[in-house]
């Protein structure tokens, strides 16, 4: 998080940068450092038993009945079972510097911890502290630098605090208040966290939420854009590689229903077998179908291929079939076009039988 720029007000209501650049403000936000002259200090015990949700209201509930104000603004810290609380008056500090009071913190908060007594150079006084095992116990604030009658009265409020500090008054430690971390535990609500952010703070955290998750989702469409671009590719070189293809299923199914139409015409079941096999052979060969023609039971094919073949090879698996009969293979008149010409036995077959019904049945 963005350390918030901070300003002093004095007890006199009177305000003071402490050094950071204007534009800085716009950024990160203000933080008001509240005098120790403004500011009451109770130290409040609570119940360790109690959950921390249940000492934080405690603690407030006890905090507002102690101010001595009427409207108190309020700065929490609990630790070791005990809280440090601190208020002030809200009305004046809201007026004075025209930010509501949540953006304000008392300068003790930004005090590093100690143990013992010890005095504080504070914004415009001196502040004496009584620390217990880096916990604030007590604390008063003088306008002017304590007499060694003040600091008397002071210990003496303290139990057994005589010992611990020695009775002459100490040399009164600064505090930088410019670079001090705030100590505390307090956790304001996170609505009011966000409340007490400028618009450009807000905007730059927005920024670092938003903008790795744009670049995320840019990533996302590149590569999805990159598939969708390989997927078009595949698909239009298959579309460019079945094409072929599908021209020959074309001329297959036309040559097929040529073939369907002789068998009709001829009376006799379908020469598609004895095709089956060459096309088969064709196929195996990686070749195509160009033409097919049937004239009474001669079939003939004409296919081509792009690597040679073995004739004797195609002569003899061809005539295997039992559809087929005097099979011969040869090149076609058209340059790399090769024919198959066969007896469809089936055809003649039936046709004969067609003879003999139709000799029997004569007068």
């Amino acid at each position: 998080m963005i350390k918030p720029t901070r300003t002093t007000l004095s007890k006199d209501g009177v305000q003071q940068p402490l050094g950071d650049a204007p534009w800085r403000e716009s950024v990160s936000g203000q933080q008001i450092v509240l005098s120790r002259g403004l500011c009451a200090f109770n130290l409040i015990r609570l119940d360790k038993k109690l959950s921390a949700q249940r000492q934080r209201q405690a603690a407030e509930l006890q905090a507002l009945a102690k101010a001595p104000f009427e409207d108190p603004g309020l700065y929490i810290v609990i630790e070791d079972g005990a809280a440090q609380a601190w208020s002030w008056d809200r009305a004046f500090v809201e007026d004075k510097t025209g930010l509501p009071s949540r953006l304000c913190v008392p300068e003790t908060i930004l005090h590093p911890a100690a143990d013992g007594i010890v005095l504080r150079d504070c914004i415009d006084g001196f502040e004496g502290q009584h620390w217990v095992s880096g916990n604030l116990q007590q604390s008063r604030w003088w306008p002017h630098r304590p007499t060694t009658h003040d600091w008397r009265l002071f210990q003496s409020s303290l139990q057994g605090a005589v010992e611990i500090g020695g009775a002459s008054v100490p040399a009164a430690t600064p505090v930088n208040l410019a670079t001090e971390t705030l100590r505390s535990n307090n956790r304001r609500p996170l609505i009011s966290t966000l409340k007490s952010l400028r618009p450009m703070t807000v905007a730059v955290l927005a920024s670092w939420i938003i903008l790795p998750l744009l670049a995320f989702h840019l990533v996302s469409l590149l590569v999805i854009s990159q598939q969708t671009s390989s997927l078009r590719n595949d698909v239009t070189a298959l579309q460019q590689e079945l094409g072929p293809k599908r021209l020959a299923a074309t001329q297959l199914g036309q040559i097929q229903t040529e073939l369907e139409t002789y068998a009709e015409r001829l009376n006799v079941v379908s020469p598609l077998p004895g095709f089956s096999a060459i096309l088969t052979r064709v196929a195996a060969a990686q070749g195509t179908i160009q033409s097919a023609s049937l004239v009474d039971s001669n079939l003939a094919v004409t296919f081509r291929v792009s690597e040679p073949i073995n004739q004797v090879e195609w002569v003899r698996e061809l005539e295997a079939t039992p559809a087929l009969r005097e099979v011969s293979v040869f090149p076609s008149i058209r340059m790399g076009d090769w024919a198959v010409e066969a007896t469809l036995v089936g055809v003649g077959a039936l046709q004969q039988n067609s003879a003999v019904d139709r000799a029997e049945g004569a007068p």
